[in-house]
């Protein structure tokens, strides 16, 4: 086949190729020789055709707003190639997503668009209702049901008010008043003010009135506003008659009480119902109550409570002040005792009147009983040194614990008082010898005991006697019994010549030697 040089063998519309075809073409020289073949590949694709799908109108969705106007929202449409979508093409539509449409249907268009210049189109529907204005109706003021209840106010009942759209109801629009149905009103006119709103956001508006007739009333006194006058009969109860009233003024009328003003009334609270009764035969009533104090009681405190504090000049009684009560609240009275706080008090019982008296002469009084202890003699027993448990610890020092230090008081021996000791069980003792002072105390006596820990388990070997007394061994190898030089004493011989501890006191005693020999007992704080 002959083709001018530089002339293509064929057009190809590279929009509608698909297969890959491969061309033979000759080149034609002077003098119609052919000097060489040319091999010409083209790539093409088929014919793909371009489709277009526009949504349903029953799926487009419209949103009413104000003035029966709608928002419209509709799923994009489709573009598609053959049997394929064409994400790479994007549909254009003349009414853009979310645009505002008037009452009535709206043909939207779409389109879609290839890269050769293809299109497809397709429309669709907005169907946007037609306006319906939005109404609402109030009951008249001759429907209201005004029901009269005391102090002149009524509680009113009243048809719901309607809502319509257009011509017709609207069921799902539900009319609010900015006064609930059932609430209470005062005497005169009111207004209430209602609407109804729809999803559009429009709203419609009415009021009403409602009448309450001005009323009969009267005003009972405040119970605080009653006096009481105590007489020798009971308590007698006077107030002000209550006044009657009509809108507000006064009504030519007198009020009646039962009991009658000036009546004698029992402790407690006694109600009085006062009324009024027109000429039309409407009648208003009030009550109010005539509160008359309780009997007068005093509490007195329990013996045990009763705090004993031990002193140079004797046992001192402290309690609390006993409580006035009327009617089981506390009354504004001080109660006063026939010992006083803090007297003090000789062992034994000793009994104690206290009494409260009231403005009117009303009087209580209880007894109670201020126990002082007889006093007897104290004693106590301390731990033997071998029965000291020792638990070692670091440095040749050992953590010691002994039984509790138990007193009897001899007056009252079957009630147990345990002692304290200094360094106290539980402590940590170094190695040797170290002595422990233990004492009892009841109501103002002492007394005291002392008895020695020894770690390290030495014995007589670690020298524990002191002011040469002589120190013998015991059976265990561990404990030791000092026997004492002449003058000498304690379970150490600690206890310097001339003096004496008994447990309570600490006695020195000097010799002198004049004419005759005279022995001077000195006790600190106490000659003897």
């Amino acid at each position: 086949m002959r083709v001018p040089v530089g002339h293509a063998l064929m057009e190809v519309n590279a929009s509608r190729l698909h297969l890959v075809t491969t061309f033979v073409c000759a080149r034609q020289d002077s003098g119609d020789k052919i000097v060489k073949w040319v091999g010409i590949s083209v790539a093409a694709v088929s014919f793909q055709p371009i489709n277009i799908t526009c949504p349903l109108a029953s799926s487009v969705n419209v949103i009413p707003i104000p003035n029966g106007e709608s928002i419209a929202i509709w799923p994009t449409p489709t573009c598609t190639e053959g049997t394929g979508l064409a994400p790479t093409i994007v549909a254009s539509c003349n009414r853009t997503l979310g645009s505002v449409f008037t009452s009535g249907n709206t043909t939207v268009g779409c389109q879609c668009t290839t890269a050769a210049g293809e299109v497809a189109r397709c429309t669709f529907n907005v169907n946007v209702p037609a306006f319906r204005p939005l109404n609402i109706t109030c009951p008249l003021a001759s429907s209201v049901n005004v029901i009269p209840i005391p102090n002149g106010q009524s509680i009113a009942i009243w048809q719901t008010p309607t809502c319509t759209e257009g011509t017709g109801l609207a069921p799902t629009i539900v009319a609010s008043c900015n006064r609930t149905l059932g609430s209470v009103f005062t005497s005169g006119n009111t207004a209430v003010g209602c609407q109804c709103s729809n999803a559009a956001g429009e709203v419609a508006r009415c009021t009403f009135n409602v009448d309450v007739p001005t009323a009969l009333n009267i005003a009972c006194p405040a119970s605080a506003d009653v006096i009481i006058i105590p007489t020798p009969n009971g308590q007698l109860g006077v107030w002000g008659l209550p006044p009657c009233t009509q809108g507000g003024a006064l009504a030519p009328i007198f009020s009646t009480c039962d009991p009658l003003v000036g009546s004698i009334f029992s402790p407690g609270e006694n109600p009085v119902t006062c009324s009024c009764r027109s000429f039309t035969g409407e009648v208003a009533s009030c009550t109010f109550n005539v509160d008359i104090p309780a009997v007068l009681s005093i509490t007195c405190p329990a013996s045990a409570d009763v705090i004993i504090i031990p002193t140079p000049n004797g046992q001192l009684g402290i309690w609390g002040l006993p409580l006035c009560t009327q009617g089981g609240a506390p009354a504004p009275i001080f109660s006063t005792c026939d010992q006083v706080v803090g007297s003090i008090f000789s062992p034994g019982e000793t009994p104690v009147t206290c009494s409260c008296r009231s403005l009117v002469g009303d009087e209580a009084s209880c007894t109670f009983n201020v126990d002082i202890p007889v006093a007897g003699t104290l004693d106590i027993t301390c731990p033997d040194t071998t029965s000291v448990q020792l638990f070692p610890i670091t440095n040749g020092r050992a953590i010691a614990l002994w039984q509790p230090i138990q007193c009897v008081d001899t007056a009252t021996p079957n009630l147990p008082i345990f002692g304290d000791c200094t360094p106290g069980t539980g402590s940590i003792f170094e190695s040797g010898n170290t002595m422990v002072d233990c004492s009892c105390r009841n109501a103002g006596d002492i007394t005291s005991c002392t008895f020695v820990v020894n770690v390290g388990g030495q014995g007589c070997a670690s020298s524990p006697c002191e002011n040469d007394g002589s120190c013998i061994p015991g059976a265990d190898g561990v404990s030791f019994t000092c026997e004492c030089i002449f003058g000498f004493s304690g379970q150490l011989c600690e206890n310097a010549p001339g003096r004496y501890f008994d447990g309570k006191h600490d006695y020195f005693c000097l010799i002198l030697l004049v004419s005759t020999e005279i022995i001077l007992n000195l006790n600190y704080g106490n000659l003897k």
